[in-house]
């Protein structure tokens, strides 16, 4: 940081200048850690919130990649689930915009347990990040994330009763550097997503248990009126 200021003498002549220097480096990396662990509390905060009130897998997916998109201001989120019929990722939601072409051969491509980004995340069952995306030679979105300035990229698993039904990743149009604290901050994420979808799963179970019981109750009642 420099700041220049004038001297003058007792007539108001100017007649030289003073020159300060302050090395900021240290103030700025903190300043852009203060700001990247408000980002980080903001992102759990919200997450926790729109999980609360969710009652279906869908709408907890989507309103998931909706406020870690914007809370980190990434250009794209996507959620894939592992289809049991040929045990592949198959795309299943998305936010924001990476632009027509990535998301062409995202909607239409499938991934292997450790093929692509999608794919490593699911078999280390833990989040994976990498700062090119383009750099992935099994990944079918990397000739076109180079093509269209899709850049850095990470994904991290949902598991439910000990098994992966799918992952979520995000990607960025710049390349980033993110901390320890933000990475374990997504995978905070991914369990908050895990969780949610096991307490939906059970209440599901219950309430179609209780419709259940509720139509043999009413079928003994019409016995009953009969």
């Amino acid at each position: 940081d420099l700041n220049v200021s004038p001297i003058r003498d007792k007539d108001g002549q100017y007649i030289g200048a003073m020159a300060t220097w302050e090395v900021i480096t240290d103030k700025l990396k903190a300043a852009a850690e203060r700001d990247d662990a408000m980002a980080d509390a903001n992102a759990l905060s919200k997450t926790l919130a729109v999980l609360g009130s969710s009652s279906t897998r869908e709408q907890a997916i989507q309103e998931t990649l909706d406020a870690v998109r914007a809370e980190f201001g990434w250009a794209y989120g996507s959620y894939w689930a592992v289809d049991p019929a040929d045990g592949l990722l198959h795309f299943a939601a998305e936010s924001g915009d990476a632009g027509p072409e990535f998301r062409a051969v995202t909607l239409a491509a499938t991934f292997a347990e450790g093929v692509g980004l999608s794919g490593r995340a699911w078999r280390s069952r833990d989040l994976f990040f990498t700062p090119d995306l383009g750099e992935m030679t099994d990944c079918v979105r990397a000739p076109v994330a180079q093509k269209v300035g899709v850049k850095s990229g990470l994904c991290f698993p949902v598991i439910v009763e000990g098994q992966v039904i799918g992952t979520m990743d995000f990607f960025m149009l710049e390349t980033i550097t993110p901390s320890g604290q933000r990475l374990d901050t997504l995978r905070n994420v991914g369990r908050l997503v895990s969780q949610a979808f096991n307490r939906i799963t059970k209440e599901s179970a219950e309430r179609e248990q209780a419709a259940e019981m509720a139509a043999k109750v009413e079928m003994v009642l019409d016995v009953v009126r009969a």
